[in-house]
């Protein structure tokens, strides 16, 4: 598990998206003359992750579309699924890479591992806990935004990008 959440967190779930195409970020050109292209960047890993999807044989998303679950995931982002291993058992691992990428897992840093479309690949931060691999989109039951309990630790869980060089499209 992550180190800011605990065994024994009750934490806020989010299964869906609601009218997704209408929250996606909006480009200006403000962030087309900045330098700072992180909100691109971001744009364009959504934009790739629905092409996966859609590749994989998800419904696309249009200005129509008002409910999407699974919710989309980004890198850095806590993904709560049903551990492939032992189905009747919930983990929460922060999601690595995106369906499409090349990532090289944790555990050595020289192999490189391709994700499979449809799926993400998660990682524990702890070696010893939790599962590291692919994890197929069906399984996942959503995203961790905010833990509820404990009240004095109520707070959003932090989205923590992977280092650089980690996860990337060929």
């Amino acid at each position: 598990m992550d180190p800011d959440l605990k065994r024994g967190d009750i934490i806020l779930v989010q299964k869906g998206e609601f009218l997704p195409a209408f929250f996606q970020p909006k480009i200006t050109v403000h962030d087309l003359a900045s330098d700072n292209d992180s909100k691109l960047k971001e744009d364009n890993d959504r934009r790739k992750s629905l092409r996966m999807d859609n590749a994989a044989g998800k419904a696309p998303i249009d200005n129509l579309t008002v409910w999407r679950s699974p919710p989309i995931f980004m890198p850095g982002d806590v993904a709560v699924y049903r551990s492939p291993q032992d189905m009747g058992s919930l983990e929460m691992t922060r999601v690595v890479g995106l369906g499409g990428q090349r990532i090289r897992p944790k555990i050595s840093l020289q192999k490189i591992e391709r994700v499979d479309p449809y799926c993400l690949w998660v990682e524990s931060n702890n070696i010893d806990a939790g599962f590291s691999g692919s994890v197929c989109k069906k399984l996942l039951l959503g995203k961790a935004v905010r833990v509820i309990w404990p009240l004095g630790r109520w707070e959003h869980v932090t989205t923590k990008k992977p280092p650089l060089g980690r996860a990337w499209w060929p």
